[in-house]
């Protein structure tokens, strides 16, 4: 062989069938390995969803209180419709409610332990309940159309934390289910 083969690390092959081709097996201890390894990289991808959430939530309560003081000192929002007070209402809400269970999932990312999982799922979900019920009047709203960019932007900050709050969630139920 050439010194780049010799160089090149070999496969580990358990055994070979009678056709000449290499048969991987899965023990158990390998099976394990690589649910250690998975679950390794759940709590990376759970921070950097936790930042974003945070992040998205700061930028929700922001122009969700933006207008809930513009409807209290002029009487509306320009460019509202008939779902903007409940849409600003629940923003309220559902930023408020996430941006506290990013509190309880900083403690549960501090320890990763089985000790403060259940909380920070538990509000995690209540967080995510509720932005999905202010998505119903994000889609509401957008199908009775609306001219404030802002409230686009609340619109859109709503659809994407819908998501994010989803991915972050499974991220803290597969940290569960690898520790079974």
């Amino acid at each position: 062989m050439n010194e780049i083969g010799d160089l090149m690390p070999k496969p580990s092959v358990d055994w070979v069938d009678q056709r000449g081709r290499s048969q991987i097996v899965l023990t158990k201890q390998k099976v394990s390995k690589i649910a250690e390894m998975a679950i390794g990289q759940l709590r990376p991808a759970a921070s950097f969803l936790l930042f974003i959430n945070f992040s998205l939530y700061a930028v929700v309560l922001g122009i969700s209180g933006w207008a809930m003081n513009r409807i209290i000192n002029y009487g509306g929002v320009g460019g509202g419709n008939a779902a903007t007070t409940y849409l600003i209402i629940f923003s309220l809400i559902a930023g408020a409610v996430g941006a506290a269970a990013t509190l309880f999932g900083l403690n549960h990312l501090r320890s990763w332990g089985p000790e403060s999982l259940p909380a920070a799922a538990a509000v995690a979900s209540i967080a995510w309940g509720l932005t999905i019920l202010d998505l119903g009047f994000a889609s509401k709203h957008i199908r009775l159309h609306t001219d404030s960019d802002r409230l686009r932007t609340l619109e859109a900050f709503i659809i994407i934390l819908s998501g994010t709050m989803l991915l972050y969630i499974a991220s803290l139920h597969g940290s569960i289910a690898g520790r079974k």
